[in-house]
C-alpha cells in the first residue's frame, strides 16, 4: 500500500486541477510517476513538471540522445521509476539495448555512435567527478555544437508594429525588457544538425494565447554571425506569420519554418491572392 495514496480528482484544488490540466494537454498527455505525489503540493508540482517537461522534450538533444542522459543518471542514481520508464524509451529512440543493459548492471556499454559515446561520458563524469573536464567540455562543445534559441511571441494587433520594428540585435543581448516580458515559448536547436521542433495543438500555450486576443506568432531566431536589423520579416531573424485562416490554404494542418544560419523561409504557403 503507497504511503501517499493517490488524490481524488474530484477534490482538487482549483491550483490542482490547474496543473492536472496542465499536464493532460502537454506532451506526456496523462499524469504519471512523481508528478503524481508533487500535486499534494500545486506550486511545487507546477514548475517541476514544466522543468521536466522542457528537460525531456524541448531541450536541444534529439530523444535518442537525452533518454541515454536519463537512464544514465536513473542507474547511477538507482532510481527504479526513471529506469523502468526511461529504459524502454531509450531502445524505441534507438540506442542498443545491448548498452542498455550494460549501463544497467554498471558494465562498460558500447555505442554505435560516437555522440552516443560521448553523452555518456559526460553524464558519467559530470555525476561521479561532480565537475567535467576542460577537455571533455571541448570535446562536447565541437561534436554536439552550441545552442541556438527561436522564441516563439504571440502579439495582438496594438503591439504588432512594435514588434515588426524592434531591434532585433537588441532583443538577442542579455537583460532584454522586450524578450523577457514577451508572452513566448523558446525552442532550443543545436547549430550543424538537423532538428525538427514543434509546438503541438494540444500544447496550454494556444489556450493562453487565444484568450489574449493574439493574432500573429513572431518566430524569432538567434542566428550566428554578424546581423544587420531591419524592420519587419526584412530582418532575417524574425518572420510573422498571421493565425487567421484567411492567409493559409483551406485544410492547413500546421505552419512550417525552415532556420538556417542565413535566415528563415516560411515553409507553408500562403493562401494565393485572386
Amino acid at each position: 500500500m503507497s504511503r501517499l495514496p493517490d488524490l481524488n480528482p474530484e477534490k482538487f484544488s482549483p491550483e490542482q486541477k490547474k496543473v492536472h490540466d496542465a499536464v493532460i494537454a502537454g506532451p506526456r498527455g496523462r499524469v504519471v510517476g512523481p508528478i503524481k505525489v508533487w500535486l499534494k503540493n500545486p506550486g511545487l508540482a507546477e514548475h517541476a513538471q514544466a522543468l521536466g517537461a522542457y528537460c525531456r522534450f524541448n531541450s536541444s538533444l534529439e530523444p535518442r540522445l537525452s533518454e541515454l542522459a536519463i537512464i544514465t543518471t536513473g542507474a547511477f542514481w538507482k532510481a527504479d521509476y526513471e529506469w523502468f520508464a526511461h529504459a524502454p524509451m531509450a531502445t524505441k529512440a534507438g540506442i542498443d539495448p545491448a548498452a542498455v543493459e550494460a549501463i544497467r548492471t554498471g558494465g562498460a556499454p558500447k555505442f554505435e555512435k560516437p555522440d552516443e559515446q560521448l553523452i555518456y561520458d559526460f553524464t558519467r563524469e559530470l555525476l561521479t567527478a561532480r565537475r567535467v573536464s576542460s577537455a571533455l567540455f571541448e570535446r562536447a562543445k565541437k561534436e554536439l555544437g552550441e545552442t541556438r534559441v527561436i522564441d516563439l511571441v504571440g502579439i495582438n494587433p496594438s503591439s504588432l508594429p512594435r514588434w515588426e520594428a524592434y531591434d532585433m540585435g537588441k532583443y538577442w543581448k542579455e537583460g532584454d525588457a522586450m524578450r523577457r516580458d514577451g508572452d513566448k515559448v523558446v525552442l532550443n536547436f543545436v547549430s550543424g544538425q538537423q532538428m525538427t521542433k514543434s509546438l503541438a495543438v494540444t500544447d496550454a500555450q494556444w489556450d493562453k494565447w487565444r484568450a489574449k486576443g493574439v493574432t500573429h506568432v513572431l518566430v524569432l531566431a538567434d542566428l550566428p554571425g554578424a546581423q544587420t536589423s531591419k524592420p519587419g520579416t526584412q530582418d532575417a531573424r524574425r518572420q510573422i506569420l498571421a493565425l487567421d485562416q484567411c492567409s493559409w490554404p483551406d485544410k492547413t494542418a500546421g505552419l512550417k519554418v525552415l532556420v538556417q544560419r542565413s535566415g528563415m523561409v516560411v515553409l507553408t504557403p500562403a493562401r494565393a491572392v485572386r
